[in-house]
């Protein structure tokens, strides 16, 4: 019993690519520049469209925050000082509701002031993809 002769495979190597002029390589890339560019600018208004509507909710925590102190505090405060005032005189009554009104649209100002500030306003998703880009282009440039 002999062993077969191992054979070497051929595995085809693809044809090298022909050399392109640079005038040609410098157009490539300015049109895909443009293309990314383009496409980043697009990506920005999508991330500062979110960021708006982000804002947008804190923002109503803020108006709902200062309606409620101004309304509630109007229609409902008449009634619990006349309420207290037959306990109490009058003057003491109507400090009392005003600091309880008062604490409750502070808190509800500050959350929504918080809720807003916390908001960061840049497009970090922008900014990344544009550090990988000039990456890339620098690449490309060496190439």
């Amino acid at each position: 019993m002999s062993a077969a002769p191992i054979r070497p495979v051929l595995v085809p190597t693809p044809a090298p690519e022909p050399e392109r002029p640079i005038g040609v390589l410098f157009s490539e890339l300015a049109r895909e520049t443009t293309t990314l560019l383009r496409q980043e600018a697009e990506l920005a208004r999508y991330e500062m469209a979110d960021k708006a509507a982000e804002a947008a909710v804190g923002g109503a925590f803020v108006g709902a925050g200062g309606a409620l102190f101004i309304v509630a505090g109007l229609l409902v405060a008449v009634t619990i000082v006349a309420a207290l005032s037959l306990a109490l005189p009058v003057w003491l009554a109507s400090l009392i509701v005003g600091v309880v009104f008062a604490a409750a649209g502070f808190g509800l100002l500050t959350t929504g002031i918080a809720r807003v500030k916390a908001i960061d306003p840049r497009p970090r998703r922008t900014i990344r993809t544009l550090k990988e880009d000039e990456r890339w282009a620098k690449n490309e440039m060496k190439a």
